[in-house]
């Protein structure tokens, strides 16, 4: 077994944090966009470039979190595509199930959009870790 790369697990979270991006903007953004932005404004909260830049940072993260998962989960379940499922699921449940379940419970926004944003990011999860799980290898003894 190998040390942990974090160099690879730096760039691939980065390939993986823009996959995020780019499919939560497709879901929460073209799709959902209207529905987000009326529920916002209905708090006295509009839409602001500084959301998007918060945003973005927040997918960044999300990707480097995966993909160290990943790494950690590769020695355990062995390299491939597999174990980046595996580690995206993992991921979802505990970055995206259990915030949409703490974020229902609020009755801030209606429910269809929390669940559908979730159920959106188990394909984002799954995809960003496969994406950064791809990137990542480990480094020799």
């Amino acid at each position: 077994m190998g040390r942990i790369s974090w160099s690879r697990v730096f760039l691939g979270g980065l390939l993986a944090g823009i996959v995020v991006f780019v499919v939560d903007f497709v879901v929460n953004g073209a799709i959902l966009g209207k529905q987000w932005q009326a529920a916002y404004e209905k708090l006295g909260h509009p839409a602001s470039t500084s959301g998007l830049i918060v945003w973005f940072v927040w997918a960044l993260l999300v990707g480097l979190c995966m993909t160290w998962l990943y790494a950690i989960g590769r020695p355990r379940f062995g390299p491939g595509p597999r174990t980046a499922v595996k580690t995206g699921l993992i991921f979802w449940v505990f970055g995206y199930a259990l915030a949409t379940i703490g974020m229902l419970s609020l009755r801030i926004f209606p429910p269809h959009l929390p669940l559908l944003s979730a159920a959106a990011g188990v394909a984002e999860a799954i995809l960003g870790s496969l994406v950064g799980g791809w990137f990542y290898r480990e480094q020799p003894v």
